[in-house]
């Protein structure tokens, strides 16, 4: 397997993107004590859902960078207690993300090295923004992606009076 390979110690990127797989591989890899210099995994496109998140999330992979976008990843709850502390790209594009898990993402949430986030083509909608605008989360953010969210104009003005969104470079 993979992801128990010691041939693969001194991998640092993985993408599997654009395949079949499934929660199984995610948790396998989040489990994996062979995969100790991974910085970036990307599986986009695949069928993970909440369940490859979350091990991912509690995993002891030294991420940097991860991509999960255009899976079915429905709730970000699990990213309260994350012990992915050194991540500082997560592209959560183009999943069946709705408001309130963007609300509860920006309670919860814990990602102190997150730089840049992606949410587009998500439900995001104005009480998601406003909820991430006002939290903790934002603060270090450069880069926020948020094309196709469903914002109004409410949300809009929100964004250009947010003072957490001091570091941002990409709108």
């Amino acid at each position: 397997d993979l992801a128990q390979s010691p041939s693969f110690r001194s991998l640092q990127r993985l993408n599997l993107a654009i395949n079949p797989t499934t929660d199984q591989a995610a948790v396998a890899l989040a489990h994996s004590s062979s995969l100790t210099q991974l910085r970036s995994l990307s599986m986009g496109r695949n069928s993970l859902t909440t369940q490859a998140l979350e091990a991912l999330a509690q995993s002891s992979l030294p991420l940097v960078h991860l991509e999960l976008q255009m899976n079915q990843i429905e709730d970000l709850r699990v990213l309260g207690h994350s012990t992915l502390h050194a991540l500082e790209w997560l592209d959560l594009s183009q999943n069946q993300l709705r408001s309130e898990a963007i609300v509860a993402f920006a309670a919860r949430g814990h990602l102190p090295s997150l730089r840049t986030l992606h949410l587009s083509g998500n439900m995001v909608e104005d009480d998601g923004l406003i909820a991430l605008l006002e939290s903790p989360l934002c603060l270090s953010l450069e880069a926020l992606q948020l094309d196709r969210c469903q914002l109004t104009d409410e949300a809009i003005l929100a964004l250009a009076a947010s003072p957490q969104l001091k570091q941002l470079k990409t709108l």
